[in-house]
C-alpha cells in the first residue's frame, strides 16, 4: 500500500510539474508560442501589438491619423506643405507620395539623422518623375530633432506643375503603412 501511495504521489508531482512548466512556457515572454502573449524584447507589450518587437526602447506606433494635417502654399517653382498639429514621428518613418491620378512617385529615403543636428535643418531628397514632370523634395525640420512635427514643412519643386492638373500628396507612416494625411492641390 505504501508503495502504491508513493507511486501515486510521484505521478501527481510529475503531472503538477508538467502543468507548471507548460504554464510557464505559455505565459513567459521569452518562450511563449502565442503571439498575443509573447513579448520578445521584454518591454511589457506583446509582439502582436508592438511594431518594434526586438527593441525594448520602442513599443508603440504613434497616433498618426486624423489629427495630423498639412496646408499648402505656392512658392517659387513649387508647393510648400506645412505640417499641422498631430503625429510626431521620425522623418525616416515617413514616405511622401505625389500622384497625378494616373501615376505616382514616392520619396521613402528621408533620413532622420540628416535632420537632427541643428535648429532649422533642411535636406534635399532628389528628383522623382510623375509622368514627364520632374519633382524634387526638400524637407525642413525647424527644430532639428529628426521628427516630423508641427510647423515642419516639405517643399516639392518642379519646373511647372501642369496647369489645371489635380495632384494628391499622401504621407504614409512606414512601420504600419497607415496614411498620416493627404492633401489635394491643382497646378
Amino acid at each position: 500500500m505504501a508503495k502504491a501511495a508513493l507511486m501515486m504521489g510521484i505521478a501527481v508531482a510529475v503531472v503538477a510539474l508538467i502543468i507548471v512548466s507548460l504554464s510557464w512556457a505559455y505565459y513567459s515572454p521569452e518562450y511563449s508560442w502565442d503571439a498575443s502573449i509573447r513579448d520578445s524584447d521584454g518591454d511589457g507589450y506583446p509582439d502582436n501589438i508592438d511594431p518594434y518587437p526586438d527593441d525594448p526602447a520602442k513599443w508603440t506606433s504613434p497616433s498618426v491619423t486624423p489629427t495630423t494635417s498639412i496646408a499648402h502654399v505656392t512658392v517659387f517653382n513649387g508647393i510648400k506643405f506645412i505640417i499641422g498639429a498631430g503625429a510626431e514621428v521620425p522623418w525616416s518613418d515617413v514616405t511622401i507620395i505625389l500622384s497625378d491620378g494616373s501615376q505616382h512617385e514616392a520619396w521613402d529615403n528621408i533620413s532622420s539623422s540628416d535632420l537632427d543636428d541643428t535648429i532649422y535643418d533642411s535636406q534635399s531628397y532628389g528628383d522623382e518623375y510623375v509622368g514627364e514632370l520632374c519633382v524634387s523634395l526638400v524637407v525642413t525640420d525647424l527644430d532639428g530633432n529628426g521628427r516630423m512635427d508641427e510647423m515642419d514643412y516639405f517643399t516639392l519643386i518642379a519646373d511647372e506643375f501642369s496647369y489645371g492638373q489635380t495632384y494628391s500628396i499622401f504621407l504614409v507612416y512606414d512601420p504600419t503603412a497607415e496614411e498620416i494625411t493627404r492633401c489635394i492641390f491643382t497646378g
